[in-house]
């Protein structure tokens, strides 16, 4: 008996010292320390960069956050400030797949979280298309019963039904992986298997089916509820980039032209982690859905007002049926995402990444007596067909801005040449200008050239 009481004294003693552990799969507010709900076991850290941990807890309270893979370990710590708020800033640490140990004390409380990795952090964000279940995809359930082979990569799926950041790391296995954004299961993927050197994935899933661009920013004024709500409060965070895939539910398709980039800068101020890489997919083909010619233009122009914003063309993805709103065909999205990343981020630098897109510049793109000639930036290998017909569907229009077919033949490797006996003085040009246009430009590499509008002065 005495031996037990003396043992019972002991542990009594070291809990006080040391505080309660907590093996935590999430930081869940305890006591007067709590880590965010966006760290928990299993998770991704960023390679290369500094890592913010953060979380809440009272005024003055000391946080130590310590990170152990193998032998080697990082620690740094800092002080709650005024608000309540601590932010611990890791060092810089190079990618590891090994699998180590976070642990975070502070306030009397220590959460340890197991398997953390460190690599590539994405965060996925949009609407409906972003969050399409892996399962519901063309090729979903094949690609998920596999999932196992891919064990660094992880997914973070908020919870978007309440307020703030909720939700859990998940590992890569079939039981998980089937409900992932097929989008960013087939991104990580391709990464992990194209990349000469691969290195673990961290995927954070925060996107809203049926949200418009509105609900993400407070850019001009926008209250922006799922901003506010579940992107903030993970901002503090180190991540690569994000992958942006929405535009489906605009009301006013027109105002995607200051929406968008605005969005982008809002995030990037926010964020204060630089310009960092913004991938759009551009809208699919549907039919019935005469909005969607704007909004592609409005992702074009996008990538000519900011650096460091890339986009997907996915106009050559059929959809069965032709109105669905929700194109199944997910790995080629996931694809050339990853093949965007693979050419400016991660060094393969012969990669052609991206189909045709029109050049702006003046000395390419211009008004030739009754014709437009159309330069165009990614034209490796020179432009061709598909088909073996003539390039199209083009319109042209004067300036009464009414619109006729035109015709269009390759004018150089990299430039077109489009005209209409019924617009002699031509002042705007159409490619692929229709909600499911059947278009045909391709580059060398077979990608295809992303649909747009061009007016000139």
């Amino acid at each position: 008996m005495k031996r037990l009481v003396s043992f019972c004294f002991m542990a009594l003693l070291v809990f006080l010292l040391l505080g309660e552990v907590t093996s935590a799969t999430a930081g869940k507010p305890s006591g007067s320390m709590a880590v965010s709900p966006y760290f928990t076991s299993h998770m991704v850290l960023q390679r290369d960069a500094i890592v913010p941990v953060f979380g809440t807890a009272t005024a003055g309270t000391p946080v130590a956050v310590t990170f152990t893979v193998g032998s080697q370990t990082v620690s740094a710590s800092a002080q709650a400030d005024t608000s309540g708020k601590w932010r611990v800033n890791l060092p810089s640490m190079p990618a590891n797949d090994l699998g180590g140990t976070l642990l975070v004390s502070g306030g009397g409380k220590t959460y340890s979280f197991s398997d953390v990795l460190v690599g590539e952090v994405w965060v996925l964000s949009g609407q409906s298309n972003i969050n399409l279940p892996l399962w519901q995809c063309i090729g979903g359930t094949e690609a998920a019963a596999k999932a196992g082979d891919y064990p660094n990569i992880r997914l973070y799926m908020s919870n978007l039904s309440s307020v703030g950041t909720t939700g859990t790391w998940l590992m890569s296995i079939p039981a998980n992986s089937r409900y992932w954004s097929g989008v960013g299961f087939f991104f990580a993927r391709a990464l992990q298997q194209q990349m000469p050197d691969p290195v673990p994935v961290g995927l954070i899933q925060v996107a809203k089916n049926g949200s418009s661009i509105a609900d993400w920013t407070t850019f001009n004024g926008n209250r922006g509820r799922f901003y506010v709500d579940n992107i903030i409060p993970i901002q503090p965070m180190a991540i690569r980039g994000v992958i942006w895939y929405q535009g489906e539910t605009e009301a006013d398709p027109s105002a995607y032209y200051r929406m968008l980039p605005g969005l982008i800068g809002n995030w990037r101020a926010d964020w204060k982690q630089g310009n960092f890489p913004f991938y759009i997919v551009q809208l699919a083909p549907i039919s019935g859905r005469d909005s969607y010619a704007v909004i592609r233009d409005a992702q074009v122009s996008t990538i000519d007002e900011a650096n460091n914003i890339e986009m997907a063309c996915i106009i050559d993805i059929d959809t069965v049926p032709t109105t669905e709103i929700h194109p199944p065909d997910k790995e080629p999205v996931g694809d050339r995402l990853a093949l965007i990343a693979r050419a400016n981020l991660y060094g393969e630098t012969v990669l052609v990444f991206s189909g045709p897109i029109r050049d702006l510049s003046p000395s390419v793109t211009r008004i030739s007596g009754s014709s437009i000639v159309v330069g165009f930036k990614h034209a490796e290998g020179g432009l061709v067909t598909e088909d073996g017909a003539i390039p199209g569907p083009f319109m042209i229009a004067g300036a009464n801005g009414v619109y006729y077919s035109a015709t269009a033949h390759l004018a150089g490797p990299d430039t077109i040449e489009v005209f209409s006996p019924s617009v002699p003085y031509p002042k705007s040009v159409r490619y692929g200008w229709a909600a499911y246009p059947q278009c045909n430009l391709l580059n060398g590499a077979r990608q295809p050239a992303s649909p747009f509008g061009l007016t000139f002065p």
